[in-house]
Formats: structure tokens, C-alpha cells, sequence
């Protein structure tokens, strides 16, 4: 219980908790694909509701219906796009009068909604119609892949029954049998099919296990591991107890992670009720050969996920086992990482090395992916499947890890000759702690915030956070958006007279055109031209209404310009949106939400700890007892305070800059208002302002947590202190969550 307690301290609870938050926080973000929490909760209602609509049809006819509900969508959409006039129509082009002719409810529902929400809801129904027909073909694919192994078997070619070929076929078509009365039908199973395909549960758990097993041997280098050593016949008993937290630690962690995830997924898509359906509803594990409800295949695949995570967690212990120093196990852990991700994504899997790749750490951690794909491994007549080889395998290393680490922790002893590395880095140590003992107290300050506090590993991971959420989720704007914008930048502006001059030119255009099919059409029924020729001055017709659309934007946010110019006196810049959206609209909002979650957690970590380890280590007596106890704490505030403005800096510095180059900031000196999305904030300000107005508000929310962290993790130690320190990073994540979805700063 001491081993336990010693391990699984307050560093590992608050790091576990943060990754929680952190692994969660990554996942939502992951599948709101630069948009926002809310597209994506009317994304999930509009799924629930086809899946709901649909699913009482059979599958025939939901197929049917949901194909004709989509044309009748697009022959609405291209009526409303080609009258762009209202009081206009063409002849020969069909209207939404002639739409409405057959209507139908999903249309209704589809006209009801805005020109945002319509996309997202056609794009719904394509995915149940995808779905409805991989339900219809599974039956079909199930007999084809029997009636294939019955035919290949009769070929001489593969009538060996002693060929890996054979026996190949002969297991996949009993595999395949027990799949074969599988009965499909349509459910939201968005959750479960995002949820498996999520893979950074597992390296979230690998990165605690990894703090705790550096943890098992301190005693290498605090001076202890003579006396462990000498404790007889309890070094037996000592591995065993630290196998046992080793293996505990990697099941319970990863079922906090994987679960946690799990109900997220649920929040977000719904969909609770399929997880009695079959997991094959998901198209992803067509070629899945087990009979299992989804519900059933989350538990299956944790099973191996835990198991995964807990055989790796042990080969790590082995290594720092036979390692003397736990330095030289980490870097040496790091260079073995890093040649594994390098092969992973670097060999090809034709490549006489795909070896390397299939049989990776990165490869598996991807349990989904191995063991709902289907695929056979052997030789001659002994045929297994890639999951039963990695469950072979992972045991067979658990197995030889065990037997390492317990022999190495009974039977290796500390007192042996130092090699040539070792004291070359004793010597560099030795040389480092002189300087360093001439430093000013600020710089000391900083080192124990940094190294001593593990501050560092703070700033690596808030960095990793910060790289990541503002890479991932990037928008990726249409031909036509881009082009628009183009026009923007090149014409646009406080003078977008060119502009005006456009949307002018191609109004006359078409106007011009619809006159000249109207008089056709008389013509026609006059009998004075041929059907031939109206048929070509109507498609002129639709080419100018095209070229019309293309410019409605740009007359829309003109009509908005002279509308804001008549209410506020407000001279606007004909500025495109979406660019500006991205960066601090509603699309910004996930990514900005967790930047300041990241970052002010970052703060109240590295405050707490810096305070948390004087009291740990006893240092605090020392300075209250000397005379410049005052100056001490000021220095320690100066450090810390500087240390938090360094990471501020760099977490939106390094978003300004990646927002900047991927999405632009042009007319920064523009009226706020310009920006459709603000027309009602009120603020007389400009868009570089308003920025800079942002991001003052996220300095004096980090000053604030500073400060309040500061003083409550002083006035409290011990437990207490680390009860606070977990309230308050509970507090900021709320605070943050509450700015980023309430509040325009």
C-alpha cells in the first residue's frame, strides 16, 4: 500500500485528470471538423430524426424514398438558384412552383431550414443513403463470399489441402458463416463508428504509465537503491506488488480515458439505442467475422486496449529495470518511439521492409483497426488471424517483460563501477550545479519551476495540445469560396466600387437575357422561331443566371454595407466573412475554447507544483526561517509570473501566426462591423482592435488564475493543497468553457 501510495501520487491524480479533460476536450474538437458544437448537435437531430423517418420504411423503400427526396432537394436547389430574381422566372427553367408540384415532407423540413443548415442535412441524407444501401448489399456480400470459397476450392491451383491458400479459403468461409443470419437494419450508430476510429485514448494512457513507471525507480537515483536492495527476500515481493500496480494502473487508466471518450461520443451523436445493433451496421466492419452488438465490440476492443496498454507499460518497466540510471531508459524509450512512428509512416507497405510497419507500436495502438479487419497469416496448413497473432504475440512479451523485470529487480546491484557515460555526465552535472550556484535567485526560481516542478514536461504537452487544435480542423474553403475572396482582397475594401460595378454588369446580364427568353417564347408560340432556338436563348438564360449567382454574395453584402451605413453611420469595407468566422467567429469557438482551457490548466499546474514541492521537500521552513524570507517570494512570483506570460506568448503567438497564414487577416483597419457575424456587437472599434481586445482579455484571465491560484495554494498544503489545486483547474476549465460559448471576447 506504501508502493502504491508512493506512485500514484498527486503529480500522477492531477496529470491523469488533465488528460481526461485534455483527451476529451481532442475528441470533440476532432469531429466538429472546424465547425461548431452546435452544426454539429443539429447535424446529430437532423441523423436522428432521418434515421427515425426511414427506418420505418423496408429497405427498398428507403432507398427509393430517400433517393427521391434528394432529387426533389437538388431540383429545389437549382429553382432557387436560377430564380434569383423573385419577380422572375424563366421560361423552360423550373420553378419552386414546379418543385412544390411534388413535394414532400423531407422537403418541407429541408426548406424550413436556413442555407447552412440545408447543407448540413443534405449531407446527412446522403450518409443514410449510403448507409440503406450497404444494409441492402451485406446479405449479398456474405453469400458472394461463400459461393467464392465453394468455387476457388474447386480450382486445381488451390485444391492443395495442405497450401496456406487452401486453408485460407476454407476458414475464411467459416468465419464468414457465422456472420452469414446477421440481420441489419437502420440506426444512428454515428457514436460507436466515430468512437472506435479514436486512437489517442491510448496514448494518453501510455503517457501516465510512463510517469509511473519512472516513479518505480526513484530509488536509482535519490541514493535508496542500497537499501532496497538489502531488503532480502522482499525484493520478490516488492516486483510483484510493482508488477501489480503496474498492471492495475494500465487497466484502470485506460477504462478512465476510454470510457470517458465513450459518453462523450454518446453526448454528441445520440444514438444510445443502437448500441444493441449489430456492430456490422457500421460500415467500417463490413468484413468484421464476429456476430457482436456495438455495445458488445466497445467492450471487446477495450479488453484489448487494456491489454495492449498494460504489456507495453510492463516492456517499458523492463527497460528501466535493466537501466541504472531512469534517464537513460527515457531517452533510450524516446529514440525507440521515434524510429517506430519513423518506419510506421515512412516504409510503404510494398516496401521489402513493410515488416517494420506491420509489426509496430503505432500500428498497435490501432487495436480497431486490426481487429475488425479481417485478415490471415500462415504457413502451409496452419492458418491464424492478425487478432490472434497480436494477442499471441503481446503475451508472448508480457510474459519474457515479466520474467526481466522481476529478475532484474531481485538480483541487480546497485554497487557496481560507474562506465565512461556515466561519469562524463557526472562530471557535466557537477560542472552545471557550480554555475548555477552564482545565478541570480529569479533564475533559480525558473530552474526549479522548469525542472524541479517539472514545469518543462508541462510546456511540452500544453505545446503539443496548442500544435495540434490549431492544425486539426482546419477549413477547407470551395474553388468558388476562394475565389470570391480573391475578388475581395483585389477589389474589395473601404472603396468596392469595382465590385458594385460587377454585381451591376451581370444583374443587366441577366436581366437583359430573361426579356429576350420572354420574347422568344412569344415568338415561339407565334410560331416565328423554332423550338431549336428557344432552346439555346434558354440556355443563355441559365448561363447568365449563373454567372448572376456567382456575384449574389457580393450584392448581399452590399445590401448589408448600405444598410449599416443608414443605421450607424458606419462606412463598411466590402470584406469577405469566413476567414474572420474561422479565426473568432462561431467556428473559432472550439479551438479558441480549448486553447484557454489549455492554457490556464498549464498555469494553475505549474503554480500549485511550484508551491506544492516547498512544502513537500521541506524548503519552505528554510526560507521562512531566513532573513529575506519577502524578497524569496517575490522572486519566486517574479519567476512564475514570467514563466506564465512566456507560455501565453507562445500559445497565441504561435495561433496568430498559423491563423494568419493559413486563413489571412486583411483589413485588420476595417470597421468591426463590416463582419456580417458582428453586425450586433455594437462596438465603434476595428477588426485589429477588437483582436487585440481578445487577447488582452485572455492575459487578464491567466493573470487572474495566476493570482488566485498563488494565494490559495499558499494559505493550504498537503491534501488541502492538492484539493484546491484540482477545484481550481475544475474552476478555469468552466470559466473557459463559459467564454468560449457565452461571451464575444
Amino acid at each position: 500500500m506504501n508502493e502504491f501510495r508512493r506512485l500514484i501520487n498527486r503529480k500522477v491524480v492531477i496529470g491523469f485528470i488533465a488528460l481526461l479533460i485534455i483527451n476529451v476536450s481532442l475528441y470533440v474538437y476532432q469531429q466538429t471538423k472546424g465547425a461548431g458544437i452546435k452544426e454539429l448537435r443539429f447535424e446529430t437531430a437532423q441523423r436522428q430524426w432521418c434515421v427515425d423517418y426511414y427506418g420505418n420504411y423496408d429497405i427498398e423503400v428507403a432507398i427509393n424514398a430517400v433517393d427521391s427526396d434528394i432529387k426533389r432537394i437538388l431540383s429545389y436547389r437549382k429553382a432557387d438558384k436560377q430564380g434569383v430574381a423573385e419577380s422572375d422566372v424563366q421560361p423552360g427553367v423550373e420553378s419552386e412552383a414546379a418543385v412544390d408540384n411534388y413535394t414532400s415532407e423531407v422537403l418541407e423540413k429541408y426548406k424550413s431550414l436556413s442555407e447552412s443548415e440545408q447543407l448540413l442535412f443534405l449531407t446527412v441524407l446522403r450518409d443514410i443513403e449510403s448507409q440503406l444501401e450497404y444494409i441492402k448489399k451485406y446479405p449479398e456480400d456474405m453469400k458472394q463470399i461463400q459461393t467464392n470459397a465453394q468455387q476457388l476450392m474447386t480450382f486445381s491451383i488451390f485444391s492443395d489441402k495442405n497450401s496456406f491458400t487452401y486453408n485460407n479459403i476454407v476458414k475464411t468461409g467459416k468465419d464468414f458463416e457465422k456472420v452469414a443470419d446477421v440481420s441489419l437494419y437502420l440506426v444512428n450508430n454515428k457514436a460507436a463508428g466515430s468512437f472506435v476510429n479514436y486512437y489517442y485514448t491510448f496514448y494518453f494512457a501510455l503517457i501516465i504509465m510512463v510517469f509511473i513507471i519512472y516513479g518505480l525507480s526513484g530509488e536509482r537515483d535519490n541514493g535508496m537503491w542500497g537499501i532496497v536492495h538489502s531488503a532480502g527476500s522482499g525484493r520478490l515481493r516488492l516486483a510483484l506488488h510493482r508488477l501489480f500496480i503496474i498492471a492495475g494502473s494500465g487497466v484502470v487508466i485506460t477504462a478512465g480515458l476510454y470510457f470517458t471518450t465513450f459518453a462523450a461520443a454518446l453526448l454528441l451523436y445520440g444514438g444510445a439505442g443502437a448500441l444493441n445493433a449489430p456492430v456490422q451496421s457500421i460500415q467500417a466492419f463490413e468484413r468484421f467475422a464476429m456476430p457482436m452488438s456495438q455495445i458488445g465490440f466497445v467492450l471487446y476492443n477495450y479488453v484489448y486496449s487494456a491489454l495492449a496498454v498494460v504489456v507495453l507499460s510492463v516492456a517499458l518497466w523492463t527497460v528501466f529495470v535493466v537501466n541504472r540510471k531512469r534517464n537513460h531508459a527515457l531517452i533510450l524509450t524516446g529514440v525507440v518511439v521515434g524510429l517506430e512512428v519513423l518506419m510506421y509512416y515512412r516504409i510503404g507497405l510494398h516496401s521489402i521492409y513493410s515488416a517494420f510497419k506491420q509489426i509496430n507500436i503505432v500500428r498497435l495502438m490501432k487495436v480497431n483497426a486490426v481487429i475488425s479487419t479481417y485478415a490471415n497469416r500462415g504457413r502451409g496448413s496452419f492458418v491464424i488471424s492478425e487478432s490472434a497473432i497480436m494477442f499471441w504475440a503481446l503475451m508472448v512479451i508480457l510474459v519474457v517483460s515479466v520474467a526481466v523485470a522481476v529478475v532484474g529487480t531481485v538480483f541487480m546491484r546497485p554497487s557496481q563501477g560507474k562506465n565512461v557515460l556515466t561519469r562524463l555526465t557526472d562530471k557535466l552535472y557537477a560542472g552545471y550545479q557550480h554555475i548555477f550556484a552564482n545565478v541570480p535567485v529569479v533564475f533559480k526560481e525558473l530552474h526549479k519551476l522548469l525542472v524541479t516542478s517539472r514545469g518543462f514536461t508541462v510546456i511540452v504537452v500544453l505545446l503539443l495540445v496548442v500544435m495540434y487544435f490549431i492544425s486539426y480542423g482546419k477549413m477547407a474553403f470551395s474553388d468558388n469560396s476562394r475565389e470570391r475572396d480573391r475578388i475581395y482582397l483585389e477589389k474589395g475594401g473601404a472603396d468596392y466600387s469595382q465590385i458594385s460595378a460587377l454585381i451591376d454588369e451581370r444583374r443587366a446580364d441577366y436581366m437583359q437575357a430573361v426579356q429576350k427568353s420572354m420574347e422568344a417564347s412569344e415568338q415561339y408560340e407565334n410560331g416565328e422561331i423554332g423550338i431549336d432556338e428557344l432552346s439555346q436563348i434558354n440556355s443563355t438564360v441559365s448561363i447568365y443566371a449563373s454567372r448572376y449567382a456567382a456575384v449574389r454574395e457580393f450584392e448581399q453584402k452590399q445590401e448589408y454595407l448600405e444598410n449599416l451605413k443608414e443605421e450607424t453611420g458606419i462606412d463598411g469595407y466590402m470584406m469577405s466573412d469566413r476567414g474572420y468566422e474561422e479565426i473568432f467567429g462561431k467556428y473559432g469557438k472550439a479551438r479558441e475554447t480549448v486553447l484557454l482551457m489549455a492554457l490556464l490548466v498549464s498555469v494553475v499546474l505549474i503554480v500549485s507544483e511550484n508551491i506544492g514541492i516547498e512544502t513537500s521537500t521541506g524548503t519552505k521552513y528554510i526560507v521562512n526561517a531566513a532573513s529575506g524570507k519577502n524578497t524569496v517570494k517575490v522572486k519566486r512570483i517574479v519567476a512564475s509570473l514570467v514563466l506564465c506570460i512566456v507560455l501565453y506568448v507562445l500559445v497565441y503567438g504561435i495561433d496568430m501566426i498559423h491563423l494568419r497564414s493559413y486563413y489571412g487577416m486583411p483589413y485588420t483597419d476595417a470597421p468591426l462591423m463590416s463582419l456580417t457575424f458582428m453586425r450586433d456587437c455594437g462596438f465603434y472599434i476595428t477588426v485589429g482592435t477588437f483582436m487585440i481586445i481578445r487577447l488582452i482579455v485572455r492575459l487578464i484571465a491567466m493573470l487572474i488564475t495566476f493570482a488566485v491560484t498563488y494565494v490559495l495554494c499558499s494559505r493550504f498544503s498537503e491534501v488541502r493543497g492538492r484539493v484546491v489545486s484540482v477545484l481550481l483547474m475544475a474552476a478555469v476549465i468552466v470559466i473557459a468553457a463559459v467564454m468560449g460559448n457565452v461571451s464575444i471576447w
